[in-house]
């Protein structure tokens, strides 16, 4: 391997240590952020596991106020990231969410649904 393989090698693996440290932070206050209701370290890792790191802190900050009701006041935006991101959190995870929660996000989607249509 020559010098500037090595150089690479080295500034990817602190690259990937910080990028791991910023990825446990981010769960731990992710956890912190959550309702008790929820199974936080369950829906964290269904991020990290669907989306790429950027995408995982909007979705996540989506998720906070979803799950804190942070919407109830009647005017929210979402991204279509966001839109997508409340989607799939219902097919895949809905089993594991409180029936309330369940409900919420689906309303949320059918008005957005009717919102957008054409």
């Amino acid at each position: 391997m020559n010098k500037g393989e090595s150089f690479l090698n080295k500034v990817r693996e602190i690259t990937m240590t910080h990028l791991n440290m910023v990825a446990q932070e981010t769960g731990s206050l992710f956890k912190k952020s959550l309702p008790e209701r929820v199974n936080s370290a369950k829906l964290y890792s269904f991020l990290q596991d669907n989306y790429e790191m950027n995408e995982v802190q909007q979705i996540s900050a989506c998720y906070v106020r979803l799950f804190n009701r942070d919407y109830d006041d009647g005017q929210f935006f979402f991204t279509e990231m966001e839109f997508e991101g409340m989607k799939r959190l219902l097919v895949f995870l809905r089993s594991d969410l409180p029936a309330e929660d369940v409900k919420y996000i689906g309303d949320l989607i059918k008005i957005l649904d009717k919102g957008s249509a054409k």
